[in-house]
């Protein structure tokens, strides 16, 4: 892969580290106006791609599948740094690729189960097939959350006694239940029906996907005295490695487009549309 974006930088030197950081390029990581910046790199056609494929870079700047496939590194590189930092697009037109701060978000706060047949999130957990006496008394209470626990206990008096719990720890399993609920450690639902395709497909996730929030109006390092001793030598090399991190993932940015412009051409082809109208037919006798 070609050199483009990415530099050499000697981490024994504060001197070097603090002019690799400070003379970065960096461009807004929303609107001029928002006043915040961040680090980034100028990725316009005319400036990263070689004079003989700039027709055919044009031409790519109008394929989907080519934004997807540098989505695909944007999210690998952010997987590597946690989360905690991202890189991307400041407006696709605009042709500066920012870095962004970003958090990991609570699993607690993510969906609980998905659809098998359409793939649709949702927030509730699927109510076990066969639940134990336990689970059966904490759907219950799952089910009647606006109730008092006493009242889920009279109410269900009957089924509670059959299932071998008496009142006292049948309340406390119920006062258990409600308090999970509160934390966000999720809630079942009466059935595992899909609220969107309704096919009676969905499960749980055996381990809730990632969720992560960016900041595009937080900016990074913007007007950072790095002489101060709240910058030390690690801290310092830290930062380093992460600007030139993403250097390198720009550098792989360029180097992806470059190989579609060199792999493939933008061909214009007509699309039969399908269409449904109503014409007249004679009835039939």
């Amino acid at each position: 892969m070609e050199i483009f974006f990415s530099q050499k930088v000697d981490l024994r030197s504060r001197a070097a580290m603090v002019q690799f950081l400070t003379s970065h390029f960096r461009y807004n990581t929303m609107n001029s106006w928002n006043n915040s910046t961040s680090y980034a790199n100028n990725v316009k056609v005319n400036r990263i791609i070689p004079r003989e494929y700039l027709d055919q870079a044009f031409n790519l700047l109008e394929q989907e599948e080519v934004y997807h496939h540098i989505s695909v590194l944007f999210s690998e590189w952010a997987e590597q740094h946690h989360y905690r930092w991202h890189a991307g697009f400041n407006g696709r037109s605009a042709g500066y690729i920012v870095l962004y701060q970003g958090q990991v978000e609570s699993s607690k706060e993510g969906p609980k189960s998905f659809c098998l047949k359409c793939g649709h999130h949702n927030f509730k957990l699927v109510p076990p097939e066969n639940p134990t006496p336990e689970q059966r008394l904490i759907l219950l209470a799952h089910h009647n959350q606006a109730w008092r626990d006493t009242v889920i206990y009279e109410n269900n008096e009957e089924l509670i006694k059959s299932l071998g719990f008496e009142q006292e720890d049948a309340v406390a399993i119920f006062a258990a239940a409600k308090r999970k609920i509160s934390q966000g450690d999720g809630e079942y639902s009466s059935t595992n029906k899909c609220g969107k395709c309704h096919a009676p497909a969905r499960v749980n996730y055996e381990t809730p996907p990632t969720r992560y929030s960016t900041f595009p109006g937080r900016s990074t390092d913007m007007g950072e005295d790095f002489h101060s001793e709240d910058w030390d030598m690690e801290s310092l090399r830290d930062r380093v490695r992460l600007v030139q991190s993403f250097d390198q993932l720009c550098d792989q940015v360029r180097a992806l487009f470059i190989a579609y412009c060199k792999d493939y051409r933008v061909e214009e082809v007509e699309v039969m549309v399908p269409q449904k109208r109503k014409v007249l037919k004679p009835v039939e006798v």
